[in-house]
């Protein structure tokens, strides 16, 4: 990053091509790359359709409510089938109850 002059001076300027933006510090033109132009889209994932139910737990989307109820079961199951010994989740109880069987038995 480097200093261009600008009418006001001495700043730097924002490196996202068709942006015209100068800032004074590089902190400040770093905060302002990060908000404005590294956010990702929120609903739209391709061209022809909107997945408008986002998880908030990961990054995924889903067109229907449904879908998206049925995807946040994965995150449920993985959560009570923590393993309190190793910290490990797994996919389901019987998965979880023989991990714990060979924790305690070593």
């Amino acid at each position: 990053m480097e200093l261009k002059p600008t009418p006001s001076g001495l700043e730097y300027q924002c490196w996202k091509k068709g942006c015209m933006q100068s800032f004074k510090t590089s902190a400040a033109v770093q905060l302002h790359f990060k908000e404005t132009h590294s956010k990702k889209p929120l609903l739209s994932v391709s061209d022809r359709h909107v997945y408008k139910y986002r998880c908030n737990q990961c990054s995924l989307a889903f067109k229907t409510l449904e879908k998206l109820q049925l995807h946040s079961q994965y995150h449920m199951i993985r959560a009570a089938t923590k393993c309190v010994l190793c910290g490990r989740s797994f996919r389901s109880v019987i998965a979880l109850k023989s991990t714990l069987k060979l924790l305690i038995l070593t």
